[in-house]
């Protein structure tokens, strides 16, 4: 849930994933970087099971205790959309394709995939997760409690405790609000299409975890509705600080962090790893990386306007104007602009490309130490789709390192 149910992560992360108070969105000094693909996903495979009924209409304020959590993620049936390559028709509303699910051992590891790597939704509902350098050292235990601050024009709101939701909603309200819901901060854009399936396991996922923590402070409007008068969103931003929740801060380091310091609920030695065996199923290699590029939510920062630099993507933006990079991201590292993943094929074969996605750190912003654990298979998937869109636009701009800032983490070799 890049990053909440409410920002980046996958990641992201889901990521942001449910529905209550919502999540962050990358800032401009939290975003992905030039050579990275917001994706992520590894190996195995789980016999489908009948779909969930996603009729039940969403609540705001679901109390509807869940009696009983699925055991085996159900299925839907293996289909495909449009190809991967061709462009929609403008205005056309799009959705991730419909037949890919993550497959993997056991539903709550299939669950565990999506949240903690190719969703990255703990970069918003886990306060520490993206913090330089212990990105990824939160233990499972401390996962999901929720309360990441985002202030913006519109208002105040704190990323939902996803401990809590099983105790809140059933397994069909749950379905329900991904396909409806509309609560700011959350990128419900890039999850109405999600497979039944996979939202089961995440359910299952967060009912194995166990409730922990405490609900988060409801969503505040600071202004009537949005605007960008400077004076407006100043006097709001004031107001909602000085209601700031007080935490234990990490020592400095060199880097910036990128999410809230909590030293409390961070291992420094121990980094939690994906499940090995899962992976997204799909027809197709294609098919399948078109459905990690809407997970991992990769078009909120590699498709921008070429002309302002600020990433423009929706729901309606056609498939053949996606991924060519430019969003600008500044922060003490310096400027770094989104990679154009359209030109990716040129520049790696699918081996290098897997070998850049274990190995790369030296691009601010992007959420590497998750990507680094992506399944081989997801990997080559990502690849293939963006091997199938074909080449479009221009390189960006380099990165541009801030002399007063930090050195890069490796030699700045940044992709054209």
């Amino acid at each position: 849930m890049s990053r909440s149910l409410l920002v980046p992560g996958f990641v992201g992360l889901l990521f942001a994933i449910l529905a209550t108070a919502c999540g962050r969105t990358p800032t401009a000094a939290v975003q992905p970087s030039p050579v990275a693909v917001a994706t992520k996903a590894p190996v195995a495979t789980v016999p489908p099971t009948a779909v969930p009924p996603t009729t039940v209409p969403p609540t705001d304020a679901p109390t509807t205790a869940s009696t009983s959590a699925p055991t085996s993620a159900p299925a839907t049936a293996v289909g495909t959309t449009a190809a991967a390559g061709t462009a929609a028709p403008a205005g056309e509303v799009l959705k991730a394709p419909t037949g890919p699910y993550i497959s993997a051992d056991t539903p709550e590891n299939a669950g565990k995939y999506i949240i903690g790597w190719l969703g990255n939704c703990n970069d918003c509902h886990t306060p520490g997760w993206g913090t330089r350098p212990y990105e990824g050292r939160v233990p499972m235990a401390n996962w999901l409690m929720g309360g990441e601050k985002n202030v913006a024009p519109a208002g105040v709101t704190f990323s939902a405790n996803l401990r809590l939701v099983p105790g809140k909603m059933t397994l069909e309200e749950f379905i329900a609000g991904f396909q409806t819901r509309e609560n700011p901060r959350m990128p419900w854009n890039y999850f109405r299409g999600l497979n039944p399936r996979d939202l089961t396991s995440i359910y299952s996922f967060l009912k194995s975890l166990g409730p922990k923590g405490d609900p988060a402070t409801p969503y505040a409007t600071s202004t009537p509705k949005p605007t960008t008068d400077p004076a407006v969103t100043a006097a709001a931003t004031a107001t909602a600080n000085s209601n700031a929740p007080t935490t234990t801060t990490i020592p400095a380091t060199a880097v910036a962090p990128t999410a809230t310091p909590r030293s409390d609920l961070v291992a420094q030695d121990k980094i939690e790893t994906a499940p090995p065996e899962a992976y997204v199923q799909a027809d197709t290699p294609e098919l399948a990386g078109e459905y990690i590029i809407w997970v991992g939510r990769c078009n909120s920062c590699h498709t921008a306007d070429l002309k302002t630099n600020v990433a423009n993507w929706t729901e309606t933006t056609p498939k053949d104007d996606w991924l060519m990079g430019g969003r600008k991201n500044v922060g003490n590292y310096g400027t770094v602009y989104s990679a154009n993943l359209r030109l990716v094929p040129q520049n790696y074969t699918a081996d290098e490309f897997v070998k850049m996605m274990k190995t790369r750190s030296a691009n601010p912003n992007m959420p590497w130490f998750a990507l680094h654990q992506f399944n081989e298979k997801d990997m080559r998937s990502v690849y293939a789709f963006l091997k199938l869109m074909g080449p479009k636009g221009e390189p960006v701009t380099p990165f541009v390192p801030d002399p007063a800032g930090p050195p890069p983490a490796t030699p700045a070799t940044w992709m054209p």
